[in-house]
């Protein structure tokens, strides 16, 4: 939905109907399945925004970012890895700048690489979305997801 403007402007619609007939909502949650190409930086901020400014709570799920979205490459890269690291990067530091009172929660979905749903969704061996190689070493992911919340 943080690339989906229609869907995002009708989920909108549906929370300021409830919001208007005095039907409680808390929050809005955004599944968080992205790559390092896609949504953009601006598309997250909007996003997000758009949560704050309806003073919802917040909640990015189900966070991954595939590398290997056109499945170009049959290893993780230093450039991949690097344009990865910048996108957990830009999630998380755009979600630790709202305020306080506007954050549930950020929710990775999976922990280290050949975990990952990833591999036989879109079956493709060749993807390493997670913060953790197969090894349980940390990626250059996890220091964009650890400077993030900086």
């Amino acid at each position: 939905m943080t690339s989906n403007s229609s869907k995002q402007d009708k989920v909108f619609e549906l929370i300021n109907d409830w919001k208007q007939r005095q039907i409680p909502i808390d929050g809005v949650g955004y599944q968080m399945h992205i790559s390092y190409l896609h949504p953009s930086k601006a598309q997250i901020q909007l996003a997000t925004n758009r949560a704050v400014d309806n003073n919802l709570l917040l909640h990015l799920s189900e966070i991954d970012v595939r590398s290997n979205p056109n499945k170009d490459i049959t290893e993780l890269t230093d450039i991949r890895a690097e344009q990865q690291k910048t996108k957990y990067k830009e999630v998380v530091k755009i979600f630790n700048a709202i305020p306080d009172k506007n954050k549930y929660a950020l929710t990775l979905w999976g922990i280290k690489d050949d975990d990952s749903w990833l591999l036989s969704h879109h079956n493709n061996d060749n993807e390493w979305p997670l913060l953790f190689d197969k090894n349980f070493m940390a990626k250059k992911a996890y220091q964009g997801f650890s400077e993030g919340l900086e």
